[in-house]
């Protein structure tokens, strides 16, 4: 495993730049430094490593040592510092004030906002949630800001980020049309990651019975419209780059439809690095390719270190990366039955790496997780392909859109089923919650106890 770090210089980047942030926000994580340059085995990548670390330390998010207690009025000028996302009927995102303060900004009411976008607002400073306060902290963030008034928009931001809203808003407004407010609700999670319309108990049962997974990977949704592609451009009498460009083009839309999140961008960047390989005569290194996307990922935002969501794919996905050696790669060889084993084996890893991250941020694991996620992802293919085929012909035909909704309502259907009799609480495996040494402790085990069963093939995550 020693030398298939030290083959990987994008890797000892990433974890430097992890490294530190983590130093920056407790100084005594510096002994991990020494852990990594024991395994370092070439004197460019510990120069590699320091840098990285350097670069971390110094780009780290100052975190604010206590929250504001007091509420006050304010009014004046914010800037959108992240992509808004729907909360509860208006929108939430990260905003800063022309002083440098910070706020998580509630807007009540769902007005036409972008990232970078100048808007002029007026409401209240309260303190932050008991819930999420240590979140907001770890961000520079030291109170939230309840706006009630429609804001007033001074400076728009760029285009391309209010055209990703606009596509965004637009399906919503289509599954609405279609559907009952349920399964438009349960259509635009599954599609594009937007739960602000689930209920508080219909969360908890998705959770419980691991539907979670489906809704909150983007990563699964990139594999599964890659897969869903494959058979149509296989009949496609074009040549193969003219192919993958509209293979890109596709996924860089479906970033597009979920708001450009950073849970979207970063699958589907991984998805085209993987896409342009072949082409480039390279072997796809899917660890090389995790650490580039973390690159990328903190050179936009450095607070993403703290990102839950990022925790969960990026363990899952070291582990995914790990298995891909032992899955079948050859297309003549490959079946509707090796696709299905190999779906089923990538489940269950995901799951057992994903676990310790879980315990951490939420005190219990759903054990049946990967075999529900696993048969369900036939019903939520159709419903994903065909969410967005549909919005599709209704946007190019509207007189089709009553009609529409009844090839959406079977899968959808089967999903709910999936919800109801796995939903219960007895499908929680509760434990006491853990630190994340624990769920560091806990990667390092299992690769390596799983990495000298790997065969010696090139590394590589070998999709549709």
């Amino acid at each position: 495993m020693i030398h298939e770090l030290n083959a990987r210089l994008a890797i000892w980047i990433a974890l430097g730049l992890g490294l530190g942030v983590a130093v920056q926000v407790q100084p005594w994580n510096g002994i991990l430094i020494f852990l990594a340059l024991a395994l370092v085995r070439r004197i460019p990548n510990a120069a590699v490593l320091l840098v990285s670390l350097a670069i971390g330390y110094l780009a780290a998010p100052q975190r604010a040592s206590s929250s504001e207690l007091n509420s006050s009025f304010f009014q004046g000028s914010i800037r959108v510092a992240s992509i808004p996302q729907f909360v509860g009927g208006g929108w939430s995102f990260v905003g800063e004030s022309d002083r440098g303060e910070r706020f998580v900004v509630s807007v009540r009411s769902r007005f036409d906002l972008a990232l970078w976008d100048q808007i002029q607002v007026m409401g209240r400073r309260e303190p932050l949630s008991e819930a999420s306060e240590r979140r907001w902290l770890d961000r520079n963030i030291r109170a939230q800001l309840i706006v009630k008034a429609p804001p007033k928009i001074e400076k728009p931001g760029p285009l391309f980020w209010r055209w990703a809203q606009r596509l965004r808003k637009d399906f919503s407004d289509f599954t609405q049309r279609i559907l009952s407010p349920e399964r438009a609700a349960l259509l635009d999670a599954l599609c594009f990651n937007d739960r602000s319309e689930l209920s508080v108990d219909r969360m908890e049962r998705l959770t419980n019975s691991g539907l979670t997974d489906l809704l909150a990977s983007s990563g699964v949704k990139v594999f599964l419209l890659l897969y869903a592609l494959r058979p149509l451009m296989d009949r496609l009498w074009l040549p193969v780059w003219t192919k993958t460009a509209l293979k890109i083009v596709i996924l860089i839309f479906f970033a597009a439809l979920c708001g450009f999140s950073a849970s979207s961008v970063r699958a589907v960047f991984m998805a085209i690095l993987y896409l342009l390989s072949s082409h480039l005569s390279r072997s796809f290194d899917a660890l090389s390719a995790l650490s580039w996307t973390f690159v990328g990922s903190f050179a936009v935002d450095p607070a993403c270190v703290f990102d839950q969501g990022l925790h969960l794919s990026f363990v899952g996905l070291i582990g995914i990366c790990t298995l891909s050696r032992d899955l079948v790669e050859e297309p003549e060889k490959r079946t509707w039955l090796t696709d299905a084993t190999n779906a089923w084996r990538i489940s269950w890893v995901s799951w057992l790496f994903q676990s310790p991250a879980l315990l951490m941020q939420q005190g219990f694991v759903p054990w049946i997780s990967p075999a529900v996620s696993t048969l369900a992802s036939i019903p939520f293919l159709a419903a994903l392909v065909g969410g967005i085929l549909a919005w599709g012909l209704g946007r190019a035909f509207p007189v089709l859109e009553p009609v529409l909704g009844w090839f959406l309502v079977p899968p959808l259907w089967i999903l709910e089923q999936f919800e109801r009799i796995f939903g219960g609480n007895w499908a929680r495996l509760v434990l006491a919650p853990v630190s994340g040494y624990f769920v560091l402790g806990c990667v390092v085990a299992l690769l390596t106890w799983w990495w000298p069963r790997s065969r010696s093939a090139p590394l590589g995550v070998r999709g549709p």
